[in-house]
């Protein structure tokens, strides 16, 4: 039989990694929970809804001489939930080597930007870049 655990947890948390937009409105981050959604820079699925994956089709078709104008990023109809968290690749662009650093941006921010790189979405990419993180932050390296 079932058992409610509602009464009997003090804390939940919610760490996603790539994941859609699933919600309206967002959801709030509880008090005193960790509420994560991270996202790889150009991870598309991080954004995929219906308006916005046609309008993804349409930049894909562009010709590469018309990609300097402004592209109209679609209204979101469905929100990531949490503390959106961007894991991009600082590393000078001569470097060959990853350098992904950890950034916090507003949900609003998330709305104008077109992620269209499949490649981003892998999840080996994620604990890839997390864990490098992770090992620079316990060296004592900030970043």
């Amino acid at each position: 039989m079932a058992k409610q655990l509602g009464p009997n947890i003090g804390q939940i948390d919610c760490i996603t990694f790539g994941s859609p937009p699933a919600t309206f409105p967002p959801m709030p981050r509880p008090p005193s929970c960790l509420f994560l959604n991270i996202k790889n820079e150009g991870d598309p699925a991080t954004l995929a809804q219906p308006d916005y994956i046609e309008s993804l089709l349409h930049a894909y078709m562009l010709n590469p001489s018309r990609t300097n104008s402004v592209w109209k990023v679609p209204c979101p109809f469905y929100y990531s939930s949490g503390d959106q968290i961007i894991l991009r690749d600082v590393a000078e662009e001569d470097s060959d080597a990853e350098d992904p650093a950890a950034f916090r941006v507003d949900h609003d921010e998330m709305n104008s930007v077109i992620f269209g790189n499949p490649v981003r979405h892998s999840m080996t990419l994620y604990l890839r870049r997390v864990e490098r993180i992770r090992d620079r932050s316990s060296t004592g390296n900030s970043f």
